[in-house]
């Protein structure tokens, strides 16, 4: 647009170009893009010092015209603000020309364009603003006072007259002082002066038409100059005004708004490219909402995520039932608390650890081909292992498997559910115990009966037969043998009704503690004395519903096992007598009744029971003895005689350490002195 403007006016314009509010050069007629002129003169002037006045800069050699030019400053208002600034150079040889040759001037004697400091601005055939006038008429103009002055010995008239660049609405123009710019919005305006010497001879024959005519080409000449700042100001603001608007309006949000690219000038690719910039601002205004949304809806996807995994994982957590985790190797990788609580360790002891190591060593195979089905894809239920807790002791659990894929089907985790059926087995055990005693206690009690009725009449015959006999006699020997095993037979029908219950019991308070001091000193002159006998008796005032005979068996038939064990070797039996009050939990482990009871404690530090052999003990007619010197009855007969006095027995072996036997029996009273 500047270079069109320069091409219309050709010849007439050196060099114009406009800057932004910072000095720098945003549109020219030059190679000057890379300049800025926010130190120069007539910058500061017009930008800082003289608050946006439109004035005329000082003479400059323009080499694109060849010539001397005056710059005209004109500074651009957005809202009162300075948004920018113009300036164009003015070529005062070509206007000059240009007006002498549509108005010759040849008649006039001198005709000066003045600038309120004196200096010449345009005067016909000399250099712009090489001369200055004198002092005197350089006074009155600075009076602003008009006139003119006769110089008889010139034979010369010169007037003075002051002209002014003024501003109306949207338009400039001359007029006199009191309408110059400087009384417009707070701008200081520049005053000029159009000086005229003519010979008085002449002036004298029409003083009033060539002071008139000079006047018009004064007033002309400097309309001129101020029209075309004015236009040239106009027509560069008008674009620049209308992009800071756009600007402000994107800048608020609104994206539809688009520059009017009207010339392919540096003011048109300036609106293309603010029109792709606002386009490209709708299209990420799109996207960033969309992906706002997608956040959001993201966010409200991973709380939800988050709310239900807590939750699963308090189920998981506080399950009644032991859960585990495993990988494709079976090793652990997550518990619950019941699955750490069952077996004793903490969640870190057994994490990445192969869950096969926890099971007992005959279980192991059976887990590697348990774990190959499932990992093919085959649930189990219900199988059981034997596993070792930290502790060592052992627990029965009942498992049951599944598995979770990946999305591409292969395998993922295998989520197993333990239950603790130990306290089960336990129970299903004395329930077996006591099916197998209650049918054999049934044939026992049958036969004992009738064999009781045989050893009657082989007994009685057999003491006939002695008193007919004298001792010297071989027969009476071999009679004597047959009667004392006779004797031993009754007592083995006896110890028979007693287990199957068959033989009336007299059941009746007895103080514990007596019982057992008069028992213990039956078991000191049977015992071996290489064997060592400890008594405790803590329970001195322990009353129980028992029948005396049956609870003298017991300590007898206890006492004897413990020391047969020890008999060959020596070593120590323990007796002790306590009081204490059974809870909730242990008496459902034992099956018996919450509440007081004594418990009768008999110990040796014997080479202790083999696994095999502790599930046996209390079977009927089981003994380790030789042959000859055990029945077999002496525990399955004090099993008995516990559970007839609704009590409950325990036994606690580990070998090459020894044995305890501990029995519960109900007591009446619970006290101490």
């Amino acid at each position: 647009m500047l270079k069109d403007h320069q091409k219309t006016h050709e010849g007439e314009y050196g060099e114009i170009f406009l800057t932004n509010q910072f000095g720098a050069i945003i549109a020219s007629t030059s190679k000057l893009t890379t300049l800025a002129h926010s130190h120069k003169y007539w910058w500061k002037t017009s930008f800082n010092q003289g608050n946006g006045r439109i004035f005329f800069d000082d003479r400059g050699f323009d080499k694109s015209v060849a010539g001397y030019v005056l710059g005209v400053v004109v500074p651009i208002k957005l809202k009162g603000k300075i948004i920018g600034i113009i300036k164009a150079n003015i070529n005062i040889m070509s206007v000059i020309n240009r007006l002498i040759a549509d108005k010759p001037l040849d008649h006039i004697g001198e005709i000066k364009i003045v600038r309120s400091g004196g200096v010449v601005v345009l005067e016909k055939d000399k250099e712009p603003l090489s001369s200055k006038l004198p002092d005197g008429i350089v006074q009155k103009m600075q009076s602003h006072s008009p006139g003119s002055e006769i110089d008889e010995k010139q034979d010369t008239l010169t007037a003075l007259h002051p002209i002014a660049i003024t501003m109306g609405e949207g338009n400039m123009g001359f007029g006199g002082i009191d309408k110059s710019i400087d009384h417009i919005s707070g701008n200081q305006g520049e005053i000029w002066f159009v000086h005229i010497s003519q010979k008085l001879s002449f002036v004298l024959k029409d003083l009033k038409q060539r002071t008139s005519h000079l006047l018009w080409i004064g007033f002309t000449l400097v309309g001129i100059i101020g029209v075309l700042a004015w236009l040239l100001g106009r027509r560069l603001a008008h674009p620049v005004v209308q992009l800071e608007s756009i600007v402000k309006q994107v800048g608020h949000g609104n994206y539809k708004v688009l520059a009017t690219v009207d010339s392919d000038d540096e003011f048109g690719r300036l609106a293309q490219a603010l029109n792709k910039m606002i386009e490209n601002l709708q299209t990420t205004t799109i996207s960033r909402d969309l992906l706002v949304k997608e956040v959001e809806e993201h966010k409200r996807t991973e709380e939800r995520l988050k709310n239900s995994e807590n939750r699963f994982r308090h189920l998981y957590e506080n399950a009644p039932q032991a859960y585990q985790s495993l990988d494709n190797e079976g090793k652990i990788i997550a518990v619950n608390k019941v699955w750490l609580k069952i077996l004793g360790y903490s969640e870190d002891d057994v994490a990445g650890n192969w869950f096969g190591d926890y099971l007992h060593e005959k279980d192991k195979d059976l887990f590697n081909t348990i774990f190959s089905q499932l990992k093919a894809g085959i649930q189990c239920h219900g199988v059981e292992f034997a596993i070792i807790r930290r502790d060592g002791s052992k627990a029965h659990i009942s498992f049951d498997g599944s598995i979770s894929l990946q999305a591409s089907g292969k395998f993922f985790q295998a989520h197993c559910l333990l239950s603790d059926i130990t306290e089960k087995r336990k129970l299903e055990a004395q329930l077996r115990q006591a099916h197998k005693m209650e049918s054999i206690g049934t044939l026992a009690g049958g036969v004992a009966h009738d064999f009781n009725n045989i050893l009657g009449s082989i007994i009685g015959f057999t003491e006939l037969a002695l008193e007919k006999t004298t001792e010297n006699e071989k027969t009476y020997h071999y009679l004597n043998q047959v009667h004392v095993a006779g004797l031993r037979a009754r007592d083995l029908v006896s110890q028979l009704l007693s287990f199957s219950r068959q033989s009336e019991y007299e059941m009746k308070p007895l103080e514990f503690t007596p019982l057992l001091q008069e028992a213990m000193k039956l078991i000191r002159s049977t015992v071996p004395t290489n064997i060592n006998i400890e008594t405790n008796l803590n329970a001195p005032n322990c009353k129980v519903n028992a029948d005396a005979s049956n609870l003298h068996q017991v300590i007898i038939n206890l006492c004897s096992n413990a020391s047969a064990s020890i008999e060959e070797s020596g070593g120590l039996l323990e007796v002790s007598l306590d009081n204490l009050e059974i809870n909730n939990e242990k008496a459902q482990r034992l099956s018996i009744l919450p509440g007081p009871y004594a418990l009768l404690k008999v110990s040796d530090n014997g080479p202790g029971i083999t696994s095999n052999n502790l599930a046996r003990i209390f079977d009927p007619f089981f003994t380790t003895k030789d042959v000859g010197k055990g029945t077999g009855l002496g525990l399955s007969v004090v099993h008995g005689i516990v559970q007839n006095h609704g009590g409950a027995i325990e036994v606690e072996t580990k070998r090459n350490i020894g044995t305890t036997i501990k029995v519960y029996f109900p007591t009446l009273i619970l006290s101490s002195r």
